[in-house]
């Protein structure tokens, strides 16, 4: 029986992690050129890679970024708990084009993400935005906002991040939620680290 999700029709549905080809390929449905494409980028390439809630990119306000140390402050978590989370090179890109964009357009208005002109995004735009683009780069998996945090906390387990660290990253409460959290995503990409473990292993018999 697979791992499931719940939707917000209150269904299961099965979690689908996207690889980081996929994840590309969504954000590059965004125009690098007009103010919203660079903004939906910048907002998908953060809920993938710092494996953040829809509800916290959308409740981050501009003095949450600090540039210097490419780190973003997460001060309304789930349970109203407070983190701080890093931001790779390539993140810190596409939110700086977002943000040089923001300031030319956007006045007066202390949320990061906002509409051009500076009033807030809704969730459900963000939920209904990332199945067209999946469609239009070929993506047959369900793509959601959700599934950019598990995708990315996927990624970070495979590239050898440690318990805590995602803990951290995630925002639980403890390792014990993160354990369980990363035992539901992803499973075909636990057996496989297991298979490449045994890669190279001699078969001939004594």
């Amino acid at each position: 029986m697979g791992q499931h999700v719940g939707n917000t029709a209150g269904t299961k549905l099965p979690i689908e992690v996207l690889t980081a080809d996929e994840v590309e390929r969504l954000a590059d449905q965004c125009s690098r050129r007009a103010p919203t494409g660079i903004r939906n980028r910048a907002m998908i390439w953060i809920m993938y890679r710092c494996t953040m809630r829809i509800a916290e990119v959308l409740a981050l306000e501009m003095a949450d970024w600090n540039e210097e140390r490419r780190e973003l402050n997460i001060r309304h978590g789930k349970g109203d708990k407070q983190r701080l989370v890093g931001v790779d090179p390539m993140t810190s890109e596409h939110l700086r084009a977002w943000i040089v964009a923001r300031r030319e357009r956007v006045k007066g208005y202390r949320r990061l993400f906002c509409t051009l002109a500076g009033r807030p995004i809704k969730q459900a735009y963000i939920r209904e935005l990332l199945p067209r683009l999946a469609s239009r780069a070929g993506i047959e998996k369900r793509v959601h906002p959700h599934g950019l945090r598990h995708s990315g906390a996927s990624e970070l387990l495979e590239r050898g991040a440690s318990l805590l660290d995602l803990q951290d990253q995630l925002g639980h409460a403890n390792a014990n939620v993160t354990s369980k959290y990363l035992h539901q995503i992803n499973p075909k990409g636990r057996r496989e680290r297991i298979s490449r473990i045994w890669e190279g292993e001699g078969t001939e018999e004594s």
